[in-house]
């Protein structure tokens, strides 16, 4: 069985956007990129997502059976659990994430701290600009404190994480470019967090 068409939406700055493309070479599934600026919410991207965010993926009709129609997933996670449906379909062998059970539950709830870190991060690029007299200092201070949080608990379980699923190593690897591509100057993560470099993912 063949895959049928798959095409991006992204923006390439997105750290989820870069997840859903680390998920893909992983993988081994080629997609198809088409860059799209989330504020001009144009026709094709609100066709896709009526929320005009990116990642948006499009799968098109199977070329050997299956969904006989187009159709559009949006929201990095969903689109990462997608590929790996896809995948399995046709006989791949990687896996994102384990079939069920508390590994699952667990890898689930990585995933979802290393995106809650990249979505502080991005609210920090949104907030910074601002016209300065109308950023939040507390705002700000609050979404910072929330990105060490997320990267001390990552910190403290490395090997727990090292030893389980692809798909939370992948999304802190995404996480971690977004915050050297927009925030390099504050938080130095390196400095405080060394090993997360290694225990990244970066398909």
């Amino acid at each position: 069985m063949s895959l049928p068409s798959l095409s991006l939406l992204l923006s390439f700055a997105s750290p989820f956007a870069n997840k859903v493309m680390k998920s893909a070479r992983y993988l081994d599934i080629p997609l198809e990129y088409i860059e799209e600026a989330p504020y001009d919410s144009t026709e094709r991207l609100l066709s896709a997502n009526p929320l005009s965010k990116v990642p948006a993926l499009l799968i098109g009709a199977w070329p050997d059976g299956g969904s006989p129609e187009p159709q559009t997933i949006f929201d990095s996670a969903v689109i990462c659990h997608t590929l790996e449906q896809l995948a399995q379909q046709v006989g791949r062998s990687q896996e994102l994430l384990p079939a069920r059970g508390p590994g699952r539950w667990r890898a689930l709830r990585d995933e979802a701290l290393c995106d809650g870190i990249s979505e502080a991060a991005l609210l920090l690029t949104i907030e910074g600009r601002r016209p300065p007299e109308q950023q939040s200092e507390s705002w700000q201070e609050r979404w910072q404190a929330a990105i060490w949080r997320g990267l001390a608990d990552l910190d403290q379980r490395q090997d727990e994480i090292a030893a389980g699923a692809a798909l939370p190593r992948i999304a802190l690897g995404a996480a971690l470019d977004y915050l050297d591509l927009r925030h390099a100057d504050r938080i130095d993560w390196r400095s405080r967090h060394p090993a997360l470099e290694a225990l990244a993912l970066r398909p």
